[in-house]
This record gives structure tokens, sequence and C-alpha cells, in this order.
């Protein structure tokens, strides 16, 4: 069995059977800090204007207008959709930067705050190691530096719970609303 290409190079290949690529884009197939899947984006541009050909090798999305207008009608329907559905509950999200101290069942470390406002007593559960979470015990901000280049403010912080330790650097942590952690 041989290994499948990255959905990136799929694409450039089965488009390229038709005309040169002047350009191409696409998201990656999995989001680099949580590594989940993301749905796929791919744009491109052939390299001549009517690369394709005319009738049905026409690659062209606003050739097909019936398409258009129903994926225009579709979304209005999925945005009514989803603006009806309730707001999930606002989850915090903390990025482990540096890990300062550790035990089996105690985290001391460094994180970067992505959304959210962690709190003192809030559970937190990495994302993929899912039989450990921690109740945040101690939390103190840094100041705020004009010369960092950092996404968000650092932390340092201390987790008590089942199996912390093993949490480590480069671990986005989420914090789990209305739990209790296991003691």
């Amino acid at each position: 069995m041989t290994d499948r290409l990255p959905r990136f190079q799929r694409c450039r290949g089965a488009l390229e059977r038709f005309a040169p690529l002047a350009w191409m884009k696409s998201n990656s197939e999995t989001n680099g800090i949580t590594h989940l899947v993301e749905p796929p984006t791919i744009g491109w541009r052939f390299s001549e204007p009517d690369a394709g050909g005319e009738g049905p090798h026409d690659l062209s999305i606003t050739s097909d207008q019936d398409f258009c207008v129903a994926a225009s009608e579709d979304i209005v329907l999925i945005i009514d959709a989803l603006a009806a559905q309730p707001a999930p509950p606002t989850a915090a999200r903390l990025f482990v930067f540096q890990i300062a101290r550790a035990s089996a069942d105690v985290l001391v470390c460094v994180a970067e705050s992505f959304t959210g406002e962690a709190q003192v007593g809030m559970v937190f559960r990495p994302v993929g190691l899912p039989d450990v979470e921690g109740r945040l015990t101690a939390l103190s901000w840094y100041p705020p530096r004009p010369e960092t280049q950092r996404r968000g403010p650092l932390a340092k912080v201390t987790l008590m719970g089942k199996g912390v330790g093993r949490i480590g650097r480069k671990e986005l942590l989420v914090s789990l609303p209305g739990a209790d952690a296991h003691e």
C-alpha cells in the first residue's frame, strides 16, 4: 500500500491535468497547534485565461451559475441554522510555553493565553490527553512588554490534579466549564 500524497499535492496534480497553474493556495490539512483536521479551502488560477478549454473541461466555478446560485442560497440557510443554535460556553485556552517544575500531580509552567479568561479554580484538560486534568491553583500574569512579539500575554500557572506532570511544552490546555477536578 502506498502512502497518499498531502491534499495540496493531490489537488495540484489533478488541476494541472487540465492546464498549468499560475498559483495555488491551500490551508494545511491539520491545525499546527491543536493538530485537529481543518475544513479544506483551495484557491487557484490557471496560467492561461482560457485554460481548460470550452464546455465540460472549463473548471471556472463562475461558469456554472446554477451551482453558484444554489451555493449562495445554501450559505444563507447555513448561517441561519448556526444563528439559531445556542452559543457554547466559552472555554479558556492556555498554551504551555515553558515548563518550570512538574511532579506527578503538580505542574508549574509559563503559559500563553489564547482565548477566554483563565481564573484560579478553573479545571483544564490538555488536548489529546483526555485522562489528564487539573485545577488552576495559582495564576500570575506577567506585565506586557512592547518589545516582544507574543500573540498573547504570558502567565505563571500552577495546575494540580490527576496526571498534570505528564503535560509537556507546546500543549494546549482547554478549560472544562462547570467541571470539578478529580481529587
